[in-house]
């Protein structure tokens, strides 16, 4: 009995087949896309790529279930359309690029441990052959070819655990790169964009297609409900998707880690940074700055008369920071109605019997902001500032974090004096709010 289930967990696979029973030549006749792993269960199985949290494709299922009969297989279909959580997704994939990267270092770990001890007796070997010895036989030259050969080896290895480290560390930064707020800014974009896609197929479906091919009677009249009911589905899943990431969104931007560019923070004649490079304000639209050509590095093109004959623009995602009457700043300025995070600090006429006490947050405007990049090393903090941090998990206190501290005068001050003194940390940005 050949099963073909699909579920969004596992996506849609085929269970009942085995390794030259014939099955093979009934998947590649239909070219429909479906694919071996040998990762799937004890034997290995056939599935669809891209079929996880999807929609289950009936009609290459269908067909295939049709070719499967057609070729004399008894067949059972199994489906079932229940969608998952998007925090339940994330989750799992989450944990499926853990697993991958703790794979990937074991076969790096091994490489390298073998490697280098294989190399290290190479080495060892050849210190006892003294310097400036010509090869005095067969049996010497022998020798040193077998050396040489066992050090090729040894280095080979080495570079294979070189790549599988490599793609560790790939895997971890892709899945960090994941929650970067500009990419979550983009993917909604992308999110939003196929849902008006599915509401336009969606409505034109239900009013009978433009040339009435859906309607009553049309070529594909029998196709209407069930194309009304999958963009329904489509729609509510991006429905989920965006709302589960826009919360993210706006779980960064509570914690002032990061806010997004705007039209409100720009104005003609600023300049913004995009792709590493400087470039003038030419026009400040809703959703981009036009800019000179980003091809020649700012350099405006302009016609006889003075005018730009070439421009280009930059979305606010691409913009990592503006620069204007001289003061630069790398993230966009807090909202109005911020104040100094830093604490008040009550003197005492003798410290040594009665220590300074904390008078409350302080609630003067701002002047200077700070935003230090901790990571035990370039902060300066010498290591302490991974065990302190608020927002770290208790087991995973090592993760590098950002604070991100507002400066009101009397506090910018003693940040100044201090900066006189002892000279800021590479992670340490300072930026002028005034």
């Amino acid at each position: 009995m050949i099963t073909i289930e699909h579920s969004h967990t596992e996506g849609t696979v085929v269970h009942g087949t085995a390794r030259g029973d014939g099955t093979n030549l009934v998947f590649k006749a239909l070219h429909d896309g479906w694919k071996f792993s040998r990762n799937i269960g004890a034997d290995g199985a056939w599935y669809l790529p891209r079929s996880r949290d999807r929609q289950a494709d009936r009609a290459r299922i269908e067909r295939l279930a049709v070719a499967f009969q057609e070729a004399g297989y008894e067949v059972q279909v199994r489906i079932d359309d229940s969608r998952r959580a998007t925090t339940d997704i994330e989750a799992d994939r989450a944990e499926q690029v853990a697993g991958r990267v703790e794979r990937y270092t074991e076969l790096a770990d091994a490489r390298h441990t073998s490697g280098t001890l294989r190399l290290a007796h190479v080495l060892e070997r050849r210190s006892h052959i003294p310097l400036g010895q010509p090869v005095m036989g067969v049996r010497d030259a022998n020798c040193r070819q077998r050396l040489n050969r066992a050090e090729d080896s040894a280095r080979a290895e080495i570079a294979v655990g070189d790549h599988w480290q490599q793609r560790a560390t790939t895997a971890g930064s892709t899945q960090r790169y994941r929650y970067n707020p500009r990419v979550i800014t983009r993917r909604i974009e992308r999110l939003e964009a196929e849902q008006r896609r599915w509401r336009r197929h969606r409505d034109e479906v239900a009013s009978g297609g433009r040339y009435g091919e859906y309607a009553e009677g049309g070529r594909y009249a029998d196709t209407a409900p069930a194309s009304v009911v999958r963009a329904a589905d489509e729609i509510a899943r991006l429905d989920a998707e965006i709302a589960h990431w826009r919360g993210e969104l706006a779980a960064v931007e509570a914690a002032g880690v990061w806010r997004p560019w705007t039209r409100t923070h720009f104005r003609v004649g600023d300049e913004v940074l995009v792709l590493s490079t400087w470039y003038p304000v030419v026009r400040v639209n809703a959703k981009s700055v036009t800019v000179p050509p980003l091809i020649f590095g700012g350099e405006q093109r302009l016609d006889a008369d003075g005018k730009d004959v070439w421009t280009d623009t930059a979305s606010y995602d691409k913009v990592y920071g503006r620069r204007r009457d001289g003061k630069t700043l790398h993230t966009p300025p807090p909202s109005a109605d911020a104040t100094c995070t830093m604490r008040v600090t009550v003197p005492t006429f003798n410290a040594e019997f009665t220590p300074e006490t904390d008078g409350g947050p302080c609630t003067k405007p701002l002047v200077a902001r700070l935003t230090i990049r901790h990571d035990g090393d370039a902060c300066g903090c010498h290591g302490r500032c991974l065990v302190i941090n608020p927002d770290a998990p208790d087991d995973n206190l090592s993760e590098p974090w950002t604070e991100v501290a507002l400066l009101c005068v009397d506090h910018d001050g003693e940040y100044q004096a201090r900066r006189a003194t002892d000279p800021p940390a590479p992670a340490v940005t300072y930026e002028d709010l005034t």
